[in-house]
């Protein structure tokens, strides 16, 4: 499961996100919680900022260790986990 979240810890969304970032961390913490996945089968990309949608998908996960785009971990995401 991949999830890109517009909003963090930093940005105040107004208006906010359908998906606010805490509920994307929550939705990923009862899923490894209640075994439904391992952390490793997923991703949450973290982008600090009030954009939505395509507007962000040339910016880097702030919370990935090697700089990405939501763009690039995206299809890099689904190679890895869902094949050609």
């Amino acid at each position: 499961m991949f999830f890109a979240n517009g909003g963090g810890p930093d940005v105040d969304t107004s208006p906010p996100e359908t998906v606010p970032l805490e509920e994307a961390v929550e939705f990923q913490t009862v899923l490894v919680n209640d075994g439904f996945f391992q952390a490793v089968d997923m991703d949450l990309c973290v982008v600090d900022t009030q954009k939505h949608s395509t507007e962000y998908e040339d910016l880097s996960c702030e919370d990935h260790p090697v700089p990405d785009t939501v763009f690039s971990s995206t299809i890099s995401f689904m190679n890895t986990f869902v094949g050609p």
